[in-house]
């Protein structure tokens, strides 16, 4: 933040680093030592499987009393992001600041009775691991209410019929920059939403 002259190099010297480390450790051996909890705070969403449903109903129907059809874009972006996070197990700014270039399809065949349709995500930003690549995958879920894949296709179709956004897919100039999850009034599609728009949401359902 400009606070000192410092460079990187002389505030994260060898000896600070090898200080961070023996403190990380540390504590590492003091939780073993102790034998403290391993499930923490991080886990306590997937604590709440069983509270998904009430949630993705509670998303679906979100501004269903509304005069405008507009805005289902919203509604349909938050229970698509709420079932595209849980079932790709993702930060949920991975998702924000995806690109609708970043997403790929692959059908399977020879799977069982129907073609396994399985949707790919390239994660560009957030938990990363060194210069590797990391991608996001979901498939096709049996129950039609918690299927990321159905719920994309529904935040798509009202985003493009009631959002009235018109993306040339002839160049890849013209839509590799197109955000993932925009705002309802569909201003700018090169602007995602912001952690905050997502947040609401979902402190609303209770």
């Amino acid at each position: 933040m400009n606070a000192n002259n410092l460079s990187k190099e002389h505030i994260k010297s060898a000896r600070v680093m090898k200080l961070l480390d023996m403190v990380k450790k540390r504590k590492q051996r003091l939780h073993a030592a102790n034998y403290k909890e391993k499930i923490e705070s991080e886990f306590s969403p997937y604590l709440l499987a069983h509270e998904v449903p009430r949630i993705e109903r509670a998303l679906f129907f979100h501004n269903s009393q509304a005069q405008t059809a507009r805005m289902s874009i919203a509604a349909t972006r938050d229970r698509y992001m709420l079932l595209q996070t849980i079932y790709g197990i993702l930060r949920g700014e991975s998702i924000i600041k995806c690109d609708l270039s970043d997403l790929c399809d692959i059908k399977v065949e020879n799977q069982g009775i129907h073609e396994c349709q399985i949707l790919i995500m390239r994660i560009v930003t957030g938990k990363t691991n060194g210069l590797k690549t990391l991608y996001g995958r979901v498939m096709r879920n049996t129950n039609e209410d918690l299927c990321p894949i159905g719920a994309l296709a529904l935040y798509l179709f009202a985003r493009f019929e009631y959002g009235g956004e018109e993306i040339v897919w002839t160049s890849n100039k013209d839509w590799f920059d197109v955000k993932l999850l925009v705002d309802s009034n569909v201003k700018n599609n090169r602007k995602a939403i912001t952690d905050q728009n997502y947040a609401k949401s979902i402190k609303q359902v209770n």
